[in-house]
């Protein structure tokens, strides 16, 4: 009987060694071969496109000189001019004795003009009827130009509306600059102090 049992058991293990299902766990994947990284570009000794024969080079500004400014065409270097300036209460900078309105000012200045351009002294109407507290009487330099006198006054340093009628002017003529609050770019006031008559004598 002993020999049966052994026999039995030896069957039974032979049995037990067949193989089983597939494990849960699945085998690790093998890792993929690293890929060589691509060829670097051959490095070549080429000037920058600057550098390159025919290529523009640049040029530095061109510093500014006496004349970067120069006088407008048809215009005279230098101006000597007289006045009258036709104030109203409200003005700019109008003296406190200045009594007449806006209109009245409008008025007055037409009718100095004409009295002006029909001969009429200029000074004896600026001593009568302007309010200028320079005297009225001024030698203007234009643009770029240089001062002979102390007494030459920049264009710059009047306002643009003055300026412009003033230098326009033949020797003899005689120009009106207009009342005008309006502000220019930088915010200054174009004609702020009244009306302008002007005459030209030099």
């Amino acid at each position: 009987m002993r020999w049966m049992v052994v026999a039995i058991l030896v069957a039974t293990v032979g049995c037990d060694r067949k193989e089983g299902p597939s494990p849960l766990v699945p085998p690790i994947a093998a890792k993929p071969k690293p890929q060589p990284p691509p060829p670097a570009a051959p490095r070549t000794n080429s000037p920058p496109p600057s550098a390159q024969p025919g290529a523009k080079k640049l040029q530095p500004p061109k510093p500014l000189g006496p004349n970067a400014n120069p006088v407008p065409e048809g215009e005279p270097s230098r101006i000597t001019v007289h006045h009258v300036l036709i104030a109203f209460k409200g003005a700019h900078r109008a003296p406190p004795t200045v009594n007449r309105t806006q209109d009245e000012a409008k008025t007055l200045a037409l009718e100095i003009l004409e009295r002006a351009k029909n001969g009429e002294d200029i000074a004896a109407l600026a001593k009568e009827y302007s309010s200028d507290p320079g005297g009225g009487l001024y030698t203007l330099v234009n643009t770029g130009v240089a001062k002979e006198k102390p007494s030459d006054i920049p264009r710059a340093n009047f306002i643009k509306p003055f300026v412009d009628v003033a230098f326009k002017l033949k020797v003899g003529e005689v120009g009106l600059v207009d009342y005008d609050p309006a502000k220019d770019a930088r915010g200054n006031p174009l004609s702020p102090f009244g009306w302008h008559v002007i005459k030209r004598l030099e």
